[in-house]
Parts: C-alpha cells; structure tokens; sequence
C-alpha cells in the first residue's frame, strides 16, 4: 500500500516527525479549502419529502465533483508567519536539517502526491455508491467483471432504492468509477466487455481498509 510504504520508509530512517506532522501541515494548507467548500455543498440533498446525508450522494454530486477538483496552486512567495504552526514547523525543519536539499525537495513532493491520491479517495468515498463499490470489489481479480454482470449489480441495487435511483442510467452509474479512475473496461470482442479495477481503484480499496470505511453502504 502507497501510504504506508512512504510512512514505513519514513520511520525505518528515524524520520517519523516528517511521516506524521509533515503530512497533516501539507493536508491543511493545499486541501482545506476545497475539502470544506465541497462538504459544504454536498453534506445532503432532498428526494421527494426525505433529506439524503452525504453518503448518500446523487447522481449530479458525483458528476459535479468529479468536474471540480482542485488542482495545486502556490504562490512565488514565502508563506507569512503564522503562530499557529510554529512549534510544528520548527519540528519539520529539524527533521529535514539533516537531509540533503534533493531529498527534502523528493519527499515533499511524494508526500503531497500521497495526499492528493487520499484526498481524492475521500471525496470518491462520500460519493460513491454501495453497489459500485461492490462493482469494485468483484473487479479485483485478474478476470474483471463482464459489464453483464455489472448491469445485473446495478438493477439489483435498482430495485433495491427505487426512489433513490429514479431515472439514473445504468451508464450513468458505471461512469462514474471510470471517470475518476477507479476502473476501466476493455473488449474482449466485440460482444464481451470486462470491467476491471485500475492501480487507483486498487489503493482506493486500501485506503477504505485503512481508514476502517468498509462497512454496508447506502445505494
């Protein structure tokens, strides 16, 4: 698993200040903003006299979200003082003193890929549905998932939450976990599809395991 392999390398060369406090600083600064504007906008919605909580996203969160991802933006000049994070940057600062700058520069850069990836996993997670999630699951393995029988995923989950689904597709629904990465089909001919998860989908259902967000989920 990405994360804990960058954690693991990081405490092995007694670097665990950077694992841990270098992470939440790089989480706060770049994704705050965005992560709270989203939850903001999709924390519920309403179906007909009922009121949907964010786990139970609709169709157009997905596609909205989907669209809107931020992207990392800093500006050219040095980030102001802030007493708030001081005693913690000065951690940071000695856990990277005795690093040489190439280093510094390299685990930065892997630690924010890191999480964007989790940031990401998060927003998919809100999101998704539970029977897509099952699609996932049934798509980890080297055969994949005939898109049949992801169809039949999808009615069954149809039929489950009628008022829920209303005229959501059945492409409409696939989509979505395509869009974001999390799987991808191929023809076998030209009358066989596979659905199969993707290396994305793969850390995604890691990051569920590790955040302990594998229980039943709505949809």
């Amino acid at each position: 698993m990405q994360s804990a392999t960058i954690a693991d390398k990081l405490i092995e060369n007694g670097m665990w200040p950077l694992a841990a406090l270098l992470c939440v600083i790089v989480l706060c600064l770049f994704f705050r903003g965005p992560i709270t504007d989203l939850i903001k906008r999709f924390r519920t919605a309403r179906l007909g006299n009922r009121t949907v909580e964010f786990s139970e996203a609709t169709a157009e969160q997905q596609r909205e979200v989907s669209a809107s991802r931020p992207t990392l933006a800093l500006p050219a000049t040095m980030p102001p003082p802030e007493p708030l994070y001081a005693s913690v940057e000065q951690e940071i600062e000695k856990t990277l003193a005795p690093l040489t700058p190439e280093s510094q520069r390299a685990w930065l850069i892997r630690t924010v890929a890191m999480l964007r990836f989790r940031y990401g996993h998060e927003i998919n997670y809100r999101l998704i549905f539970g029977s897509q999630l099952q699609l996932l699951l049934e798509a980890n393995t080297p055969a994949g998932v005939q898109v049949a029988r992801a169809r039949a995923i999808y009615e069954q989950a149809r039929t489950q939450y009628p008022n829920f689904y209303g005229e959501y597709t059945f492409e409409q629904w696939i989509n979505f976990p395509m869009f974001v990465g999390l799987l991808q089909q191929t023809a076998l001919s030209p009358d066989t599809n596979v659905v199969r998860i993707t290396p994305v989908g793969r850390n995604f259902m890691h990051y569920l395991v590790e955040t302990g967000l594998t229980q039943t989920k709505f949809g």
